[in-house]
């Protein structure tokens, strides 16, 4: 676990995805073969370990300096059509304008 991510002095917050502070059900494992990740490693649920959008989640602790609008990009892959599939939530819970 990576504990509190905090902004930069530019307003900047960057983090990988296997550094989380949670790994609700375990599923997500760190992988190091599967593409160029920065950093040299990913997160994935492996084909046939289940999972599910509620259940199967990573969760980072984030604190922004001051209060205003942000701006959230993530990068996501798949293998192919069938693991295509990703969500984001933010205050437990889909964004409502998403």
């Amino acid at each position: 676990p990576a504990g509190k991510l905090m902004q930069d002095d530019n307003g900047v917050l960057v983090f990988e995805a296997e550094n989380y502070d949670r790994n609700s059900d375990g599923r997500w494992v760190i992988n190091t073969t599967r593409g160029t990740p920065s950093g040299g490693a990913s997160v994935v649920v492996p084909n046939g370990a289940g999972g599910n959008e509620s259940g199967t989640q990573l969760e980072y602790e984030v604190e922004f300096k001051q209060a205003g609008t942000y701006y959230v990009w993530y990068r996501a892959s798949g293998d192919n059509g069938n693991d295509d599939s990703s969500w984001l939530w933010l205050d437990g819970a889909r964004p409502a304008e998403r």
